[in-house]
């Protein structure tokens, strides 16, 4: 599998699994990047999904974190309702701790 990164971000911006050597360059070019900014590579299909993996997880925002983290509205409700709101609000804030504002 050939990849095309930009250099600056290791920010993966196409992925081919047949393309020929020169071919995500040449894509790249006639979209506006610079050759000095991109970088093109062959990866094991491994790799290439460790590397996507690891370059989703980054470009979450700490909303995005929390919303994955956070109870269901149901469960939240039935917290509220069986503990009170100042448990439910140390259940949030575990989370809000966790994953501060940016």
């Amino acid at each position: 599998m050939r990849i095309l990164k930009i250099k600056s971000t290791n920010k993966i911006i196409e992925a081919q699994s047949h393309a020929t050597e020169g071919t995500l360059i040449s894509n790249a070019l006639s979209r506006g990047f610079d050759a000095s900014e991109i970088e093109e590579s062959l990866v094991t299909q491994e790799q290439y999904n460790t590397l996507i993996n690891t370059q989703n997880e980054n470009d979450k925002t700490y909303l995005d974190k929390r919303r994955l983290e956070y109870p269901s509205i149901a469960d939240q409700l039935d917290d509220i309702y069986n503990n009170g709101i100042d448990a439910w609000k140390a259940t949030i804030k575990i989370t809000k701790d966790k994953y501060p504002k940016e």
